[in-house]
């Protein structure tokens, strides 16, 4: 663990913090205010990072892989880290009478960190950011405008629905790149290849028609999860992420209940996962928007049956190498993952540390095998930015959707 000691007043800095993922806080703060924490328990699992959630106390702020103080002039200082491919990096920021102690604790392989005190601290946090993408060798594509069926239909979409909606926007030359469908063409969370009633087709149907209209399709998949009433999981009860007690864990609540995980050091599970990957390809998917990625990363027991974190994220799912996001951490890694100007940071495969209690750094992004002569290459969405309501309805305005 690195510290520092700053011989300032605390009431005098304000606390800038990194969320863990997309649902966690990121805020800019007095430093002596109390930073809060989730009443419910499913909250830390889902929205947080169990191993290090927010304190609860007074002059006392948690963050992830950066955290920065800031006085009233703009300037400060900024703590960060040079590589956060396969480690987790926790700050803290603490007050101490009239002294502010700060530490930064490296989970996972050593790497470097920084402490700049600059007079800019706006500046040096987007030199630092930049510095980070660098090492993690970023990817910076141009972005895609999306439609995307969720916030004008929620699960309530229909093929019919998506294709009046696209022949619109053909109709009235709007420059959409990618239409999207969303969640609720599926049966049930888990049951991605069955079509569900009300959706009048199948997902494999909408593609073709798309592109006649000059439109790359999208299909959203939470691939990691899977429904306690779905027929993955009445029919491989062995495949779910298990608890102290032999049962498949809760780790979430969503779909109007508690939901499950694979688990991801199942050789059976990898290959159901190429299998998804590949299937949706097939269909005609070059864009894939992947939510609920923190289920391939939280810890139980797996095929060892022991408590510890043998994560293993679908590391051969990503065959084909275009497609990396980036995932927080692996207790509840990005369940949408974070942003900045609608771009995210990839990185490399996950590894897994063989002692008891350790996690790991998984890959969230999950790619496809290749294909057989693919036209696009596939593209994932991390659901951190705007989405599109239905043009058929009065109120319409554009997405800055990340690639």
């Amino acid at each position: 663990m690195a510290e520092w000691k700053l011989n300032i007043d605390p009431a005098t800095v304000r606390v800038l913090i990194s969320g863990y993922q997309s649902w966690s806080e990121a805020e800019l703060r007095p430093l002596t205010d109390r930073q809060a924490v989730p009443l419910m328990q499913w909250r830390h699992e889902q929205g947080h990072d169990p191993a290090f959630l927010p304190s609860g106390e007074a002059g006392v702020w948690r963050s992830h892989s950066v955290l920065a103080l800031v006085r009233p002039d703009g300037g400060g200082w900024v703590g960060a880290a040079r590589d956060a491919t396969h480690s987790f990096i926790h700050w803290e920021a603490r007050a101490e009478g009239q002294t502010v102690r700060v530490s930064g604790t490296v989970e996972g392989p050593a790497v470097e960190l920084t402490w700049d005190e600059t007079g800019d601290v706006i500046g040096t946090l987007e030199r630092r950011a930049a510095e980070l993408g660098q090492n993690m060798h970023a990817r910076t594509p141009a972005p895609q405008r999306v439609w995307c069926s969720w916030y004008s239909y929620y699960r309530d979409v229909t093929l019919d629905a998506m294709l009046e909606n696209a022949r619109l926007a053909r109709e009235h030359g709007l420059p959409f790149d990618v239409f999207q469908l969303d969640d609720g063409f599926q049966a049930d969370l888990g049951d991605w290849f069955t079509a569900s009633d009300h959706f009048g087709g199948h997902a494999r149907d909408l593609p073709a028609e798309l592109n006649e209209l000059g439109f790359t399709a999208g299909l959203w998949l939470a691939p990691f999860l899977a429904s306690p009433t779905s027929q993955l999981f009445r029919d491989h009860p062995d495949w779910m992420l298990r608890g102290k007690d032999d049962l498949p864990l809760a780790v979430g609540h969503n779909w109007g209940g508690a939901y499950h995980a694979l688990d991801t050091t199942h050789p059976e599970v990898l290959a159901w996962l190429r299998e998804l990957a590949a299937t949706a390809r097939g269909w005609g998917y070059p864009y894939l928007k992947l939510d609920f990625l923190y289920g391939a990363a939280l810890p139980g027991c797996g095929m060892t049956r022991r408590w510890a974190v043998p994560r293993r994220t679908a590391t051969g799912c990503r065959r084909c190498a275009t497609v990396r996001a980036r995932t927080p951490s692996c207790w509840a890694a990005a369940h949408r993952l974070p942003a900045a100007s609608g771009s995210w940071t990839p990185c490399a495969p996950g590894r897994t540390w063989p002692r008891c209690g350790t996690r790991t750094r998984a890959v969230s992004g999950w790619a496809t095998p290749p294909a057989p002569a693919p036209a696009t290459r596939c593209t994932p969405r991390c659901r951190a930015g705007i989405s599109i309501p239905g043009i058929s309805q009065t109120r319409t305005w554009r997405s800055a959707a990340e690639s």
